[in-house]
């Protein structure tokens, strides 16, 4: 299992391993009271946060990976993220400010789905 950043073309798995994570949470229930609309809601709702906690130099937004191996073919699949609120005085926030705002690492909207 590899960690590394999240990017924008991760937002929708992990937004989907939220929404299974959480389904039975208080939280949860609350917002959706009935089942069958968390299943449609759900990943929409944490795609917000999500989305606003990559572009934050304040956060560290990680994901795992595992190999996967097929006989034609080897992949990388996402299996679970966290995200961390770095405290105010850390020196890592400015160094993300660096990486987030650099030509090289801007995040890009390309291909991303807002269904």
């Amino acid at each position: 299992m590899e960690l590394r950043r999240a990017v924008f073309k991760d937002i929708a798995t992990t937004c989907e391993i939220a929404a299974s994570a959480f389904k039975h949470s208080p939280w949860s229930q609350f917002y959706h009271p009935e089942n069958s609309t968390y299943d449609q809601g759900a990943p929409h709702d944490y795609r917000l946060g999500q989305e606003q906690s990559l572009l934050n130099a304040g956060k560290v937004f990680v994901v795992a990976e595992v190999q996967e191996y097929d006989k034609s073919f080897e992949s990388k699949r996402v299996v679970g993220f966290a995200i961390w609120k770095l405290p105010p005085a850390s020196a890592r926030i400015e160094r993300n400010r660096r990486i987030l705002f650099s030509s090289e690492h801007a995040p890009r909207r390309v291909g991303l789905s807002h269904d």
